[in-house]
């Protein structure tokens, strides 16, 4: 009696789904702790500068404009907001790359997009809608 082989087709698929769903479930784990460590540079940038200077953080009474000058990076972004218009993410950061900013093996985007997210609880930025801002109300560039 000759027995045939079981075919194992289908089983190889689904492993290859399920490592695939795992591998997108990786991914996302990931970006967010890109997400977490550009926010942790981002306040260790800031604290290295304030402890060196020995300077406030930069960011008066609630009811006066904030100032911020701790952070190039925020200065930057303030600078190309000044303008008055709204800028869409992707524009904001190819003007910020153009000034030669080193973001490291972070990616542009991300960092600028936590910049602006920490920026807009200060009410220095405002987001429009889904990737667009624009200067906020408490916002004072430095000449």
């Amino acid at each position: 009696m000759r027995r045939t082989m079981r075919n194992i087709l289908s089983d190889l698929q689904t492993r290859l789904d399920e490592l695939n769903t795992e591998r997108q479930v990786l991914h996302e784990q990931l970006n967010e702790i890109d997400a977490v460590e550009a926010s942790l540079l981002l306040l260790l940038e800031q604290e290295q500068k304030r402890w060196n200077k020995q300077l406030s953080l930069g960011f008066a009474d609630e009811k006066k404009n904030i100032h911020v000058s701790q952070s190039p990076l925020s200065q930057a972004i303030l600078k190309l907001l000044s303008d008055g218009q709204e800028w869409q993410l992707k524009k904001l950061t190819n003007a910020v790359m153009q000034m030669d900013f080193n973001f490291g093996k972070k990616k542009a985007g991300r960092v600028l997009h936590f910049a602006l997210v920490g920026m807009s609880q200060h009410g220095l930025v405002e987001k429009v809608s889904n990737g667009v801002w624009r200067i906020g109300s408490k916002a004072k560039v430095e000449a």
